[in-house]
Parts: C-alpha cells; structure tokens; sequence
C-alpha cells in the first residue's frame, strides 16, 4: 500500500476539519502543498506515529529487494535484524500515540507466534476497535472513504486472512464479508479470502453468490478457489476447467501452483501485485494452502492435467527457476 499517499490524505483531511470547509480549488491547492512537503504538515501526535509507520514501511521495503541474492542463513539473518528494525520504529510510533493502530498491528503480526496466537491477539484487537467505532459518529457508506477508519478495517482483514490460515474458516468468512458490506471496493481483497473461505466449507451457493457480488472478475484467488471446490465435491470435469481458467488468467500459475513460493507474513496487508502477473498467482496459492491441505490428493490431480505440468517446467526454465 503507499503509506506515504495515506499519510497525505491523514495530514490534508485533518487540516480541513480543523480549518473549515474550503473551496474546490482551494481544497486542490491544500492537497498539492500537503503531498509536496507532508513533513511540515504534521504535527498531531496521531500523524506524527503513522509517519513513523510510514517511514519503517519504506526501509522495510528497500531493505527487502537486497535479500534476492542471499543464502537461507543470510537471509533469516537479514530478515531478523529488518523486523527488529521494524518493531523499533513501532514501539516509537506507540509511545507518540498509544492508539496508533497500524503500529499495534505491525507490531503484533511481526511477533514470532502460530496462527493461534495471532488470531486471539487480533481478535483482542478487532473487538477494542469495534467497541470504540460504536461511540464515534457514524461515517461514509464506503468506510475507505474514511482515511481515519482504514487502520480498523486494517485489522480486520488481518484477522480475517489469519483466521483462514489457522483453519478458523467461519471466523474468516465472516471477518471479510463484514469488510465486503462496508468497503464496495474491496481494497483489501477480501473478495479472495472469502472465495477461498467458502471452497474449504464447499460452499457453492455461496461462492456463487459472492462471484456474483464482485461483478465476475476473476482473480487468482476466485479461479483458484472455484477449481479447490469443484474438486472437493468431485465435479472433476468442471475443476478441469476452472484450471484452465486460473493457468490462462496469470502467467506461471501452473509453476505457483505446482512449486509454492515461501511468502513472508503481511505486515500488514497483502503486497502489491500487477493483475494477471505470476506475483498474484503466488499470492493466492500461499493464502490457499489452508484450504489445499483439506484436499491433500489436489495438487497431485492438478500435475496430471493436460498441460499443467509442461507449463510449470516451460516457466520454470524460461525464468531460471529451479524445477
């Protein structure tokens, strides 16, 4: 996500609620000056924590694309000393702000814990939020709309993407349904957590229903999601074709699938990706896995399809990838 756009729309939207309101260019002239030197706009503790957040995010970042190269020790090394780094710049942000959500989450997800232990947490979390949203005056119909709101619904899908690995699968679907009715949006991609929530419950009414409600765009996570159902009620025809449809829409899904890549805990949402790119594809065989472990015989079935296999082991020598 651009921490740093966010930051500026924090910094633009509490001028104007302590400035009054203002004219359509004067608005536009404020949002220019803002993004141009946000630092010398913030000054609420509030902005001054996300800023902190902000900052941490970007090294983590640039720090992150040095790693490629490294040996297993190397990198486990390297990836310890950025989280420390990262916790750091929390536990600042937290001393600034007590209640800057963003760095509670970083600062939790961060944490060496299983899937348990981080679901309890969140849900700790997520419950103190919701407690404090119900005092507050109601906000936009699109709660991202809400720059000061997106921190909460942060948690949320954090929860929500954590409970599915924990095999929490009710906990999860509801967590990104109740994001789905709120964000029309879905920037969060909760759309995918979902679909992937109702495959492992084999839930076709309800995948259905939610295929419907993104408008029939197709992701890596629905194709992916739509072929795990298919094939746990054994309807293996239709599975052979929503494969098809998964391996057609990204480039290298049949290598992701076939070869799942290590994914580091989302701190705290999902990375960005190109639509259609073998990055998505990665991403939603990682956040799969749940999912694929309740149908252990799914990844064998996959490699005996016509032309699965040959797909992952082109990809795989066209980009210089082990196989």
């Amino acid at each position: 996500m651009d921490w740093y756009g966010e930051l500026t729309q924090r910094v633009a939207a509490r001028y104007l609620r302590e400035h009054g309101p203002m004219s359509e260019g004067a608005r536009r002239e404020l949002l220019g000056a803002v993004a141009a030197d946000v630092d010398s706009f913030v000054d609420d503790p509030a902005d001054r924590a996300f800023a902190l957040v902000a900052q941490a995010q970007a090294a983590l970042a640039k720090a992150s694309a040095d790693d490629e190269f490294l040996s297993d020790d190397e990198y486990m090394a390297s990836r310890a000393r950025r989280l420390e780094r990262l916790c750091a710049a929390c536990d600042e942000a937290l001393s600034i702000d007590p209640g800057a959500t963003d760095a509670a989450l970083i600062r939790l997800l961060a944490t060496e814990a299983d899937a348990l232990e981080h679901v309890t947490a969140l849900r700790a979390l997520d419950g103190r939020l919701g407690a404090e949203a119900q005092a507050e005056e109601p906000g936009p119909a699109d709660a991202w709309a809400d720059v000061f709101r997106r921190p909460a619904l942060r948690v949320r899908a954090a929860l929500a993407v954590t409970a599915l690995d924990a095999a929490n699968v009710s906990m999860a679907l509801g967590c990104a349904r109740s994001l789905l009715d709120v964000m029309p949006g879905d920037e969060l991609g909760m759309g995918g957590t979902a679909a992937l929530a109702l495959a492992r419950l084999e839930d076709e009414e309800g995948f259905n229903e939610l295929d419907a409600r993104l408008g029939r765009r197709g992701s890596a996570w629905t194709n992916l999601a739509r072929t795990l159902l298919l094939f746990k009620l054994d309807r293996l025809p239709a599975a052979r074709r929503a494969l098809a449809g998964f391996r057609s829409l990204n480039e290298g899904a049949a290598y992701a699938l076939l070869r799942p890549t290590y994914v580091e805990t989302y701190l705290p949402c999902r990375p960005e990706f190109v639509p259609g790119s073998f990055e998505e594809a990665v991403l939603a065989v990682h956040e799969a896995d749940p999912v694929v472990v309740d149908a252990p015989d799914f990844v064998n079935w996959a490699s005996e399809q016509p032309g699965v296999l040959d797909d992952a082991v082109a990809f795989a020598r066209s980009n210089g990838m082990d196989w």
